[in-house]
Protein backbone atom coordinates (compact mmCIF):
# COMPACT_ATOMS: atom_id res chain seq x y z
CA UNK A 1 0.00 0.00 0.00
CA UNK A 2 1.40 3.40 -0.95
CA UNK A 3 2.28 5.82 1.78
CA UNK A 4 0.22 8.87 2.60
CA UNK A 5 2.97 11.09 1.20
CA UNK A 6 2.95 9.20 -2.12
CA UNK A 7 -0.85 9.52 -2.40
CA UNK A 8 -0.65 13.25 -1.69
CA UNK A 9 2.07 13.68 -4.32
CA UNK A 10 0.06 11.72 -6.90
CA UNK A 11 -3.03 13.83 -6.19
CA UNK A 12 -1.07 17.04 -6.60
CA UNK A 13 0.38 15.88 -9.92
CA UNK A 14 -3.05 14.89 -11.20
CA UNK A 15 -4.51 18.25 -10.13
CA UNK A 16 -1.67 20.13 -11.82
CA UNK A 17 -2.18 18.20 -15.04
CA UNK A 18 -5.94 18.86 -14.98
CA UNK A 19 -5.77 22.49 -13.89
CA UNK A 20 -4.57 23.97 -17.20
CA UNK A 21 -7.03 22.07 -19.43
CA UNK A 22 -9.87 22.87 -17.03
CA UNK A 23 -8.91 26.54 -17.03
CA UNK A 24 -8.81 26.54 -20.83
CA UNK A 25 -12.28 24.98 -21.01
CA UNK A 26 -13.66 27.63 -18.65
CA UNK A 27 -12.04 30.46 -20.63
CA UNK A 28 -13.33 29.02 -23.89
CA UNK A 29 -16.86 28.90 -22.44
CA UNK A 30 -16.64 32.52 -21.31
CA UNK A 31 -15.41 33.61 -24.75
CA UNK A 32 -18.20 31.71 -26.55
CA UNK A 33 -20.86 33.15 -24.22
CA UNK A 34 -19.47 36.66 -24.68
CA UNK A 35 -19.35 36.29 -28.46
CA UNK A 36 -22.95 35.05 -28.59
CA UNK A 37 -24.09 37.88 -26.30
CA UNK A 38 -22.34 40.46 -28.46
CA UNK A 39 -23.85 39.02 -31.62
CA UNK A 40 -27.34 39.21 -30.14
CA UNK A 41 -26.74 42.76 -28.92
CA UNK A 42 -25.48 43.87 -32.29
CA UNK A 43 -28.51 42.38 -34.00
CA UNK A 44 -30.87 44.26 -31.72
CA UNK A 45 -29.22 47.65 -32.04
CA UNK A 46 -28.11 47.77 -35.67
CA UNK A 47 -29.70 50.31 -37.97
CA UNK A 48 -29.26 51.33 -41.57
CA UNK A 49 -29.80 54.97 -40.61
CA UNK A 50 -26.87 57.19 -39.71
CA UNK A 51 -26.72 58.25 -36.09
CA UNK A 52 -23.42 60.09 -35.74
CA UNK A 53 -24.11 61.30 -32.21
CA UNK A 54 -24.95 57.73 -31.09
CA UNK A 55 -28.23 58.88 -29.51
CA UNK A 56 -31.39 56.79 -29.56
CA UNK A 57 -34.39 58.99 -30.32
CA UNK A 58 -38.09 58.41 -29.83
CA UNK A 59 -40.91 60.25 -31.48
CA UNK A 60 -44.67 60.14 -31.82
CA UNK A 61 -46.95 61.16 -34.63
CA UNK A 62 -49.19 64.09 -33.75
CA UNK A 63 -52.86 63.42 -34.51
CA UNK A 64 -54.87 65.85 -36.60
CA UNK A 65 -56.97 68.32 -34.61
CA UNK A 66 -60.33 70.01 -34.91
CA UNK A 67 -62.22 67.14 -36.59
CA UNK A 68 -65.74 68.15 -37.60
CA UNK A 69 -68.43 65.98 -39.20
CA UNK A 70 -71.38 67.49 -41.09
CA UNK A 71 -74.33 65.31 -42.06
CA UNK A 72 -76.94 65.39 -44.81
CA UNK A 73 -77.15 63.23 -47.93
CA UNK A 74 -73.50 62.33 -47.21
CA UNK A 75 -71.16 63.03 -44.29
CA UNK A 76 -68.37 65.54 -44.82
CA UNK A 77 -65.34 65.39 -42.53
CA UNK A 78 -62.72 68.11 -42.16
CA UNK A 79 -59.78 68.59 -39.78
CA UNK A 80 -56.62 70.58 -39.22
CA UNK A 81 -53.51 68.87 -40.63
CA UNK A 82 -51.07 67.18 -38.28
CA UNK A 83 -47.99 69.09 -37.17
CA UNK A 84 -45.87 66.02 -38.01
CA UNK A 85 -44.41 67.06 -41.37
CA UNK A 86 -43.05 63.61 -42.27
CA UNK A 87 -46.45 61.86 -41.88
CA UNK A 88 -47.76 60.10 -44.99
CA UNK A 89 -51.47 60.77 -44.48
CA UNK A 90 -54.50 59.80 -42.41
CA UNK A 91 -56.61 56.79 -41.52
CA UNK A 92 -60.33 57.61 -41.29
CA UNK A 93 -62.22 55.49 -38.75
CA UNK A 94 -65.97 55.20 -38.23
CA UNK A 95 -68.11 53.67 -35.49
CA UNK A 96 -71.77 53.46 -34.58
CA UNK A 97 -71.34 54.36 -30.90
CA UNK A 98 -69.47 57.12 -29.12
CA UNK A 99 -66.00 55.94 -28.08
CA UNK A 100 -65.94 53.17 -30.68
CA UNK A 101 -65.17 50.52 -31.55
CA UNK A 102 -64.10 52.07 -34.83
CA UNK A 103 -63.39 50.47 -38.18
CA UNK A 104 -60.99 51.99 -40.69
CA UNK A 105 -62.98 53.07 -43.75
CA UNK A 106 -60.36 54.99 -45.73
CA UNK A 107 -56.72 55.97 -46.03
CA UNK A 108 -56.14 59.53 -47.22
CA UNK A 109 -52.87 60.92 -48.62
CA UNK A 110 -50.97 63.21 -48.68
CA UNK A 111 -50.60 64.76 -45.24
CA UNK A 112 -51.90 68.09 -46.55
CA UNK A 113 -55.33 66.59 -47.36
CA UNK A 114 -57.76 67.78 -44.68
CA UNK A 115 -61.18 66.56 -45.79
CA UNK A 116 -63.06 63.40 -46.69
CA UNK A 117 -66.63 62.60 -47.76
CA UNK A 118 -68.24 59.42 -46.45
CA UNK A 119 -71.41 57.97 -47.93
CA UNK A 120 -72.68 55.31 -45.51
CA UNK A 121 -76.25 54.04 -45.22
CA UNK A 122 -78.69 56.23 -43.25
CA UNK A 123 -77.86 56.55 -39.54
CA UNK A 124 -75.64 58.34 -37.04
CA UNK A 125 -71.88 57.74 -37.20
CA UNK A 126 -68.94 58.63 -34.97
CA UNK A 127 -65.57 59.46 -36.55
CA UNK A 128 -61.92 59.80 -35.53
CA UNK A 129 -58.85 60.36 -37.69
CA UNK A 130 -55.30 59.09 -37.09
CA UNK A 131 -52.06 60.27 -38.65
CA UNK A 132 -49.94 57.46 -40.12
CA UNK A 133 -46.46 56.78 -41.46
CA UNK A 134 -45.95 53.25 -42.84
CA UNK A 135 -47.23 50.96 -40.04
CA UNK A 136 -46.98 53.64 -37.36
CA UNK A 137 -50.13 55.49 -36.19
CA UNK A 138 -50.96 58.41 -33.93
CA UNK A 139 -53.56 58.35 -31.22
CA UNK A 140 -57.12 59.24 -32.22
CA UNK A 141 -58.11 62.80 -33.05
CA UNK A 142 -61.09 64.24 -31.26
CA UNK A 143 -64.31 62.37 -32.01
CA UNK A 144 -67.20 63.99 -33.87
CA UNK A 145 -70.47 62.58 -35.17
CA UNK A 146 -73.02 63.28 -37.84
CA UNK A 147 -76.12 61.69 -39.29
CA UNK A 148 -76.98 60.74 -42.82
CA UNK A 149 -80.58 60.71 -44.00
Amino acid sequence: MPSRRTCTRVRRNVLRRLAIPALLVVLWGVMVFTAVSLRVSLAVFTSSASNASNVLATDTLAPPTGLTATGGTSIDLSWTATLTTYAAGYHILRGTATGGPYTEIAQVTPRTTVSFTDNPVAGTYYYVVRTYLQNWESVDSNEDYAGKH
